[in-house]
Formats: structure tokens, C-alpha cells, sequence
């Protein structure tokens, strides 16, 4: 686990608490959540969310995050997800860009460390925009092989809004980057995520 995508704990993701008097709006989120570096706490995280019974869950950051940046994080939850899911675990990486008008395509690769877990990324998409439309293909195409699905949402909206494929979503994750998010700004989106989707959010460093 590198130390750039370590979870540091979970927050409750209710506007009330980012505007506690506790936590000023301008100041940073802290990280003094327990620590969930271990795979015990991933299992349970995993647990929480296989619970849920939200079969496509999307991982949105507060602030921007570099592409894959999160990746370590969804892959031990997937990989967390296998032992309370009977079947397989797509883990959705962020689209890559096409310069051609080649076709919009999914590629399906087996996780090294657990073959029940399948990332999935998408090909073939020209911008965010098109992005949107080309994840409900995939979606579409996979889920009737897969009991759940991840999906790092970093790369379809400007990072802190909501992005058009959040109707795509079951349930919303927010992934909140110690001492540089604000509570403010992670109360504002999640005040933006629709409350039947809210999974909370998780602390990371």
C-alpha cells in the first residue's frame, strides 16, 4: 500500500457533520480516523458494502486526484468484496482516451492476486463527455456476469461535482484526501450525491 493511497478511516457522509462545530468549513479534513491499512479492515469495509446491496458502487474524490491515483484502494476492496458475493468483482479503471474513431470497447483482465476480481477498463472513448454513454455500454455488457461492480469515477466530472454517470451509480462513495480536502467542499458534494446513493465516505492520505 503506498502511502498515497492508504484509507485512513471512514467519516460519516452527512452534511451536518463536515459543518460541525468541531470542524470549521474552511478547515482541512484531518486524519485522525483508525487506521484501515490492513486487509482485516478492508474485509470489513468490504463487508459494509456487500451489505448495501448497491450492485454498482462509484468511488468519487473530493478534490483532484491523478487517474488511477485511488486505484490501490478499489483493488482491495474488490478483492475484500469475493468472500461475501457469490460471483465475480468488476472493478471499473477511468476511460482512456481515443484519437481514432475506433469503437468503444471493454478490455477484461483477471486480478493477479484473486481471479475473482476482473478489471475492466473502457477503450475507444474521444472525451469526458462521450465517457458517460460508453460506461453505460459497459455496464450493460457486464453486469449480468458480475454480482458487483466498482467504478472509479475520478475522470467523468471536474473533480468536487457530480458527474453524468452518476445515474449509472447504485451507491456513492466519497473519497476524502487528508489535510487537503475542506469540510465545506466535502459537504457541498455530498449534499450533491442523491441520499438513497449515499455509502459515506473514506478518509484517505
Amino acid at each position: 500500500m503506498t502511502k498515497n493511497a492508504s484509507p485512513k478511516g471512514t467519516e460519516s457522509a452527512t452534511a451536518d457533520d463536515a459543518t460541525s462545530s468541531s470542524a470549521r468549513a474552511s478547515d482541512p479534513v484531518s486524519a485522525e480516523a483508525p487506521d484501515l491499512s490492513s486487509s482485516g479492515e478492508f474485509v470489513a469495509m468490504s463487508r459494509r458494502l456487500a451489505l448495501s446491496a448497491k450492485r454498482v458502487i462509484g468511488f468519487l474524490p473530493a478534490i483532484a486526484r491523478t487517474p488511477n491515483q485511488d486505484l490501490t484502494i478499489l483493488e482491495a476492496l474488490a478483492r475484500g468484496l469475493t468472500a461475501f458475493v457469490p460471483g465475480d468483482v468488476g472493478l471499473v479503471h477511468g476511460w482512456r482516451a481515443s484519437e481514432t474513431s475506433a469503437s468503444i470497447a471493454t478490455n477484461w483482465v483477471q486480478d493477479p492476486e484473486n481471479p475473482r476480481v476482473i478489471h475492466l477498463s473502457v477503450t475507444g472513448v474521444a472525451d469526458r463527455v462521450s465517457a458517460a454513454p460508453a460506461l453505460r455500454l459497459v455496464l450493460g455488457d457486464s453486469l449480468p456476469k458480475l454480482s458487483r461492480v466498482l467504478v472509479d469515477l475520478s475522470e467523468y466530472a471536474v473533480p468536487g461535482s457530480l458527474p453524468g454517470a452518476i445515474d449509472l451509480m447504485d451507491g456513492v462513495v466519497v473519497l476524502v484526501p487528508a489535510r487537503r480536502a475542506r469540510w465545506q467542499r466535502v459537504a457541498d458534494l455530498v449534499r450533491s450525491v442523491p441520499v438513497a446513493m449515499q455509502l459515506g465516505a473514506i478518509v484517505i492520505d
